[in-house]
């Protein structure tokens, strides 16, 4: 038996059987990212504007949420065409 699941079986508290959980996880998601290295990407077909926007925005907020009074002035809605 594993130690997570005799700790399970003891009545530990789920709390710490799904911290361990996430350790023992950690492992793979590093293996399975180093076995991807050199294999052929999975690409996909993007509207160039709307990944550009989203990244944009998706600045503007980290920015808003780290506490500084106003993001730098851009005020891009739609790119030129």
């Amino acid at each position: 038996m594993a130690w997570k699941q005799y700790l399970e079986s003891t009545g530990t508290e789920e709390m710490v059987t799904n911290e361990m959980e996430k350790d023992i996880e950690a492992p793979r998601i590093i293996a399975d990212r180093f076995q991807k290295i050199g294999s052929s990407p999975n690409l996909k077909s993007a509207d160039l504007q709307e990944v550009v926007l989203r990244a944009i925005h998706s600045h503007a907020a980290t920015y808003l949420s780290s506490g500084r009074a106003h993001p730098p002035h851009h005020h891009w809605t739609k790119l030129s065409s």
